[in-house]
């Protein structure tokens, strides 16, 4: 996989954007998400699923925050699997520790049922958070996602959306970093969506993060002019995907790169 040119593509304001080569030159990636959010309780980081670097700046600006405070990372990882996550942040890490993690059913999803969540990226953040907690940062994980929010007559971003609000409100003062598909990180439903990634007649829903705007929150979609991902495709496997080059990128890309994701 190229390696990616990060562009942040803010929306705490409309259509801001906030490109790689307009940062300082002595700004990193992570620096610049730390700006963007100030003060918010919660930053949402929509991501193309599937790719090294986002999950290891979440990694990154989680470690950062914790020098200031309390800090949880919501992970689009459903419930069922909290327990095995709990017990392998207060684990040593070792082999067999990452294999009771595993044995998980979200880990356990098929290659070609897979859609990017599951990857050795993610286990890196995973192993990442759970070292920095044990020399004593103050991190938590949640897993917000649920497998009984999937299916037709559910509202899953309404529902993800209730369980990160909770989640918040029961710990006000702890900052919360979400990873999260870049759908679920819109503020409105795109006007028009990719056909092939749906199936026919489909109709977005309203994203997760318009759910929770009046927290606070600030939501940033991370792009980049060439990727490599892991995507669902309709009628395809799932599997790796590639970004098409973009030369320009400004906050239009925004409706291209936010096509819904099917899982």
């Amino acid at each position: 996989m190229r390696r990616l040119l990060w562009v942040l593509l803010c929306v705490c304001h409309p259509f801001l954007s906030v490109h790689a080569e307009n940062l300082t030159a002595t700004e990193s990636p992570v620096n610049a998400l730390d700006r963007l959010a100030e003060q918010a309780p919660m930053l949402i980081i929509g991501e193309l699923h599937g790719t090294r670097e986002t999950p290891a700046l979440v990694a990154e600006l989680a470690r950062l925050w914790a020098d200031r405070g309390a800090v949880q990372v919501g992970l689009e990882i459903p419930a069922q699997e909290q327990l095995r996550l709990d017990a392998f942040l207060r684990s040593a890490g070792v082999e067999a520790d990452r294999q009771a993690l595993l044995v998980g059913e979200f880990w356990q999803t098929p290659h070609e049922r897979s859609d990017g969540r599951r990857s050795e990226a993610m286990l890196a953040l995973l192993e990442s958070l759970r070292s920095a907690r044990v020399a004593g940062a103050p991190i938590d994980v949640l897993a917000f996602d649920d497998a009984a929010f999937h299916g037709p007559a559910t509202d899953r971003n309404a529902r993800m959306a209730e369980r990160l609000r909770l989640a918040h409100e029961a710990q006000p003062q702890t900052r919360t970093i979400v990873l999260t598909g870049n759908y679920h990180a819109r503020w409105t439903v795109p006007g028009s969506v990719r056909p092939q990634s749906v199936p026919e007649g489909y109709a977005p829903p309203k994203p997760m993060a318009a759910y929770l705007r009046e927290l606070g929150v600030r939501t940033v979609n991370v792009s980049a002019r060439e990727a490599g991902f892991w995507a669902c495709l309709r009628d395809q496997p799932c599997g790796p995907q590639q970004l098409p080059a973009q030369p320009i990128v400004d906050a239009s890309l925004l409706t291209t790169l936010d096509g819904p994701d099917r899982d």
